[in-house]
């Protein structure tokens, strides 16, 4: 990936992180605008969704599911290391 393509990416993603400041935690994500906003890939997704290390699901229709912005912000929180000394 190009360096220009890498900092377009970033600030895609810094942008949408100032967005989700302002979003309540029942606000539903698409899966696209969680991988936005995680900087990986749908494939990335997939594959924590079925190691069960994804946000959950929330079904939205039949064929239709996001994640709230909650279980995103709590994963997230989880997934945070701790400040190193």
């Amino acid at each position: 990936m190009s360096e220009r393509r890498v900092l377009e990416n970033l600030l895609q993603s810094l942008k949408a992180l100032e967005s989700l400041k302002n979003l309540p935690d029942e606000a539903v994500l698409l899966d696209d605008q969680v991988c936005l906003l995680g900087n990986f890939s749908p494939d990335t997704l997939r594959r924590l969704e079925k190691a069960g290390d994804a946000p959950p699901r929330t079904q939205l229709s039949k064929r239709r599911h996001g994640r709230t912005v909650g279980a995103y912000r709590r994963w997230i929180a989880a997934r945070t290391a701790a400040p190193s000394s």
